[in-house]
């Protein structure tokens, strides 16, 4: 089922730990763990410019198309009232785009039912981030962090278009403290000099 922020803030630096302490023991540097923040919006199917909301009945059928995609051990919390935060235990760095389309491709692909009696469209945008972002332990940022990038990249795929996802990466020596004051509501600058990588649907 789904989590709340509370079980977030109680296990996340414990995962965080463990993994760190698994890490240095094994020295596996091919895995990371995966933060998706997902949003959704309901879209009027004669205007779909315009926006309708998503009921609880909309958002009970969303967690669970994604709840399909998890493994055991990974889990789903509600973020807000349209976003959604999956946090995936550690898997090969390589399955980051396979988990962006997996999630966009189930969302699309399914018929969610908002109570009315009429199929209701919804379009998403994905945020993605991995963890570590750096090798070395003493710049590894928090959750917190993690999670505010997570949420840049998705914003910034909701503005290239519909249904995109995103995954942005720091540069080595970047700061991700100023990286994320710097980035505000554009990262394009970021981007440009090369300070942010930037992989997705729409990149």
């Amino acid at each position: 089922g789904l989590r709340n922020r509370r079980y977030l803030a109680h296990q996340m630096p414990a995962d965080l730990a463990f993994y760190d302490r698994e890490q240095q023991r094994d020295g596996k540097l091919d895995l990371t763990m995966l933060f998706a923040l997902v949003r959704i919006e309901g879209v009027d199917p004669h205007h779909p410019e315009r926006k309708v909301a998503v009921g609880d009945r909309a958002l009970q059928q969303f967690s669970q198309v994604l709840g399909a995609l998890v493994r055991t051990g990974d889990y789903i919390v509600r973020w807000d009232d349209i976003e959604i935060l999956l946090m995936f235990r550690p898997l090969t760095s390589r399955h980051i785009e396979s988990i962006g389309e997996r999630i966009r491709e189930a969302i699309r692909g399914h018929a969610f039912d908002n109570g009315s009696g009429a199929p209701l469209t919804l379009e998403c945008a994905i945020g993605i981030v991995e963890y570590p972002l750096h090798r070395d332990p003493l710049r590894r940022p928090g959750w917190e962090q993690m999670i505010g990038l997570a949420r840049s990249a998705m914003l910034w795929a909701a503005r290239q278009g519909p249904d995109g996802w995103a995954a942005f990466r720091p540069a080595a020596r970047s700061d991700l403290n100023q990286l994320l004051r710097e980035m505000g509501d554009d990262p394009t600058p970021l981007i440009d000099s090369g300070r942010l990588e930037v992989i997705g649907s729409h990149a």
